[in-house]
């Protein structure tokens, strides 16, 4: 989990599963290695669950969150500063020392359209390929099956008075640049990042169990 991000936005998406590291694959349908690990493994396909879904049935959208953001800040330093920035898809040049303040003003989720894709169709999906391909279910069984990912879209960034980085926060793009197609604006000691919704921070999703009363355990 992402302690520093988590802080900011546990108590306001208490759904949500921080992850520590990601990429532009994880989104719904993804396999993480387990709840706990979150090193991206696989995707559901729908060879795996052809009774169920077709292609089509996988498609996502992207819309902004219902999320109550007025409180969703925080203040870090050192190399909580640093590994937040690196999360939140900034890299800062040169190895600095900086203290800053975050504020993540909008939140995105990316889930399925369909509303065939529920919790009760995956469920019988699974049971049903347990029950006619155990070899394959067995190479996804304890894998963490995303159904909802979250994208910090849009944030301000404020570099404390003092900071050793502060008297180069002019933001060429080579002290501090913003990865994955986000968008960056400079404003004074701080910068405004906005469309950073390729790589989620979190994610909600289930557990894939050998089976009991349900193969989906929540999570």
């Amino acid at each position: 989990m992402a302690r520093g991000f988590e802080r900011i936005l546990e108590d306001i998406i208490p759904e949500a599963n921080f992850l520590t590291v990601s990429d532009t694959r994880v989104k719904p349908g993804a396999l993480l290695y387990s709840q706990d690990n979150d090193t991206y493994t696989d995707t559901i396909k729908t060879c795996l669950v052809p009774d169920f879904f077709q292609a089509d049935d996988f498609q996502t959208i992207l819309v902004s969150g219902e999320f109550a953001l007025e409180s969703a800040m925080g203040k870090f330093s050192g190399s909580a500063a640093l590994s937040l920035l690196g999360f939140l898809n900034i890299k800062v040049g040169g190895g600095r020392e900086f203290e800053l303040e975050v504020k993540v003003e909008e939140v995105k989720v990316r889930h399925y359209v369909s509303e065939k894709m529920g919790l009760i169709n995956f469920e019988k999906s699974l049971r049903k390929l347990k029950e006619e391909d155990r070899e394959t279910f067995k190479l996804i069984k304890n894998r963490f099956l995303v159904f909802s990912s979250f994208y910090a879209s849009q944030f301000r960034l404020q570099f404390a008075s003092g900071s050793q980085l502060e008297g180069e926060v002019e933001f060429d793009n080579e002290e501090i640049a913003v990865k994955v197609g986000a968008n960056m604006k400079k404003e004074n000691a701080g910068v405004l990042v906005s469309n950073n919704d390729a790589i989620p921070f979190a994610v909600s999703g289930y557990r894939i169990t050998r089976g009991g009363r349900t193969i989906l355990d929540p999570a």
